[in-house]
């Protein structure tokens, strides 16, 4: 009797062990996906602060526009327009930008620093159109009655 008793002891000790070990694992995998878990939360957080810190950088400078710069197209000589026989056409090479590659990193694509350069063009044209004008009106000869 006492070999049975023996025998059941140690069937109920190595089940008990085996749960123990089974226990132990799965804690381990669920603390092992808590800390991944916990990882991944900490790197968006992270990217979070970053992106906040952009931005607070971002509103608190003035918007510039400013005129994209770089590497002068070679099949267009930086003009964005290539002339034919017959008739001029935007080049193709650089898209009408006069440069395939541009200096400044916050530029997306080509498109772009296009779009910049055109603001920054039409800025330029109205601020000369203006000093044209108060140019135009002193050089009047004659009398201000008329």
């Amino acid at each position: 009797m006492t070999e049975i008793l023996t025998t059941d002891a140690l069937i109920i000790i190595g089940c008990a062990l085996f749960a123990m070990i089974c226990a132990w694992y799965i804690l381990r995998a669920f603390d092992q996906l808590w800390m991944e878990e916990a990882m991944r939360i900490t790197k968006l957080e992270k990217l979070w602060m970053e992106e906040a810190m952009l931005i607070t950088k971002l509103e608190n400078r003035p918007l510039t526009i400013e005129r994209p710069t770089g590497e002068q197209c070679p099949n267009c000589f930086g003009t964005g327009v290539v002339r034919g026989a017959a008739s001029s056409y935007t080049c193709g090479e650089c898209g009408g930008l006069g440069l395939i590659k541009v200096d400044q990193d916050y530029f997306v694509d080509l498109s772009d620093a296009l779009a910049s350069a055109l603001i920054s063009e039409r800025r330029e044209n109205a601020e000369l159109k203006r000093i044209n004008s108060e140019l135009q009106s002193r050089s009047r000869l004659g009398s201000r009655i008329d």
